[in-house]
């Protein structure tokens, strides 16, 4: 099963070419991911780091859009999907609610690069 930093570098690739054709305005990387000591985890909360921050950030025309990543759920032996692995933090739920109470901001969970395809299809283009 390919990673989320897989997924996320395949769809940087398409946010890239979709900038260069004008489709969207910007997008950028929120870094919140690692294992830090606490040491530098206190200097980057002093810094503004905010646990649970989506993993892309989107800017469009008229909305800017948090993006959640997660790899895509895992097809088990019975058939059904498996999101054991996949899940949103708490954390990363609560940012997600508290992004939409603005008018212009929205944020989703999404799974995978083939998802975020279809993501654009219906909300960026």
């Amino acid at each position: 099963m390919k990673n989320e930093s897989f997924h996320q570098r395949k769809i940087v690739l398409l946010l890239t070419d979709l900038k260069s054709d004008g489709k969207i305005i910007e997008f950028f990387a929120i870094p919140n991911g690692g294992y830090r000591n606490s040491i530098e985890m206190k200097s980057l909360l002093a810094e503004g780091l905010t646990p649970g921050a989506s993993d892309l950030c989107i800017i469009t025309q008229n909305k800017v859009w948090f993006i959640e990543l997660k790899v895509p759920p895992q097809k088990l032996k019975s058939g059904k999907l498996s999101y054991h692995k996949s899940k949103p933090s708490d954390k990363q739920k609560d940012f997600l609610k508290t992004i939409q109470k603005s008018n212009v901001c929205d944020g989703v969970v999404i799974y995978g690069y083939e998802q975020f395809k279809e993501f654009l299809k219906y909300c960026l283009l």
